[in-house]
């Protein structure tokens, strides 16, 4: 290792019991170990290592395929990739280089790990230099470790996967360079038929809008410095427990309450509303497929989903007839994105929204908090 402090070869971390483990019975939260002298990572020359501070559990992350896949061959998977740390040793690759590694011992990072590895719920974890960026300097480390995944989710939705790069482009006041490359396929061509600044605000749709990832997409949809003055029509869904905090913490124009309505084609008609141009799916299942009905997506529009493909069954949906963009990813690793996230934080423009925090120790129970459901913003563990 380059530079560094001094690194104990044990540390607290909670993990999984070894597996393997079968996709189709992944392990329960109440599976989660406390281990009080977990051997400490040790980086290869490319990667640094990092004291956490606290790390964000998210929904589902234990049945993820590639941290169940890990634990066939690596250590017990530890979860939490969501960071804020301290960085304790520099990558050796960069011992020979002119400028030398972009993170100093004793920095304070915020970033989203590889799943390839262990995550953050441990007092080290590993990462690539593209995995991390300068934590902003006006939040704590609960608060801007809640904000990667969900927030670079929300930015790959609409720039790499969604159609709202031009008005970004056109309007924003970010350098655009991240902006414009995140819209490329592989052959350099826009994935979805892009919007165009317009008067009138541009019509957006967020189911599980107070989830991690929605309270972020609305945040970035209200960003002077990402949007100009371009106007947004913003229409999310919740429960009812949750329909006050949109409105009032994040000034949504309208709420679709699930319990009471859970068929969004038929809310968009009882309220006598237009389509909208864009829909950034968080939940799937229904939602998912009832969002490419007519009364809900105009015709040219793009539907961005994060929770799942479409399924077979459910047919075209009308997605070639009506010139629909229809997408499903999952978040590519970017640190200039999360730079320029956290450039929107220190302008206060994004902020975190924590529900609850827990000591390392209690990591079953925050997890199964998570997998609950009822969650308004993310569960943070806090670690150091």
């Amino acid at each position: 290792m380059a530079d560094q402090e001094h690194i104990p070869p044990f540390m607290p971390a909670v993990h999984l019991p070894p597996g393997p483990y079968d996709p189709s019975s992944p392990p329960p939260a109440s599976s989660l170990i406390y281990d009080p002298k977990f051997p400490t990572p040790q980086p290869n020359p490319s990667q640094y290592l990092i004291k956490v501070l606290s790390t964000a559990l998210c929904r589902d992350e234990l049945t993820w395929p590639e941290v169940i896949s890990n634990s066939r061959f690596y250590q017990p998977p530890i979860p939490g990739y969501d960071v804020c740390g301290t960085i304790l040793s520099t990558p050796s690759d960069d011992e020979h280089t002119y400028d030398g590694p972009k993170f100093k011992v004793g920095d304070e990072v915020f970033g989203w790990l590889s799943v390839h590895r262990g995550g953050g719920a441990a007092d080290c974890a590993l990462a690539e230099e593209n995995e991390l960026a300068f934590k902003p300097k006006n939040i704590t480390s609960v608060e801007a470790a809640s904000i990667p995944l969900s927030a670079m989710t929300a930015w790959q939705a609409f720039f790499a996967h969604g159609n709202l790069k031009h008005i970004a482009d056109k309007c924003g006041h970010l350098d655009s360079e991240v902006v414009r490359d995140d819209c490329m396929d592989e052959n350099g061509k826009e994935e979805a038929k892009q919007l165009q600044p317009r008067i009138e605000p541009v019509r957006v749709l967020i189911t599980n809008a107070s989830g991690g990832v929605g309270v972020q997409a609305l945040q970035l949809l209200r960003s002077k410095t990402l949007f100009g003055d371009q106007k947004f029509w913003i229409c999310g869904t919740c429960s009812s427990r949750n329909t006050a905090f949109l409105k009032d913490t994040l000034h949504i124009d309208e709420v679709i309450d699930y319990t009471v309505n859970p068929d969004l084609s038929e809310a968009f008609k009882s309220k006598g509303w237009q389509p909208v141009d864009f829909v950034f799916d968080c939940i799937g299942g229904q939602s998912l497929k009832q969002a490419h009905s007519p009364a809900v997506i105009c015709d040219n529009g793009s539907i961005v989903s994060v929770a799942h493909p479409l399924k077979e069954e459910w047919g075209d949906l009308g997605i070639e007839k009506r010139g629909l963009s229809s997408r499903y990813f999952i978040i590519e690793l970017n640190g200039k994105q999360l730079e320029k996230i956290g450039t929107l934080v220190e302008k206060g423009e994004v902020r975190g929204f924590v529900d609850r925090v827990f000591e390392l120790h209690r990591a079953r129970e925050a997890m199964e908090l998570v997998e609950s459901k009822r969650v308004r913003g993310k569960v943070v563990l806090k670690v150091n």
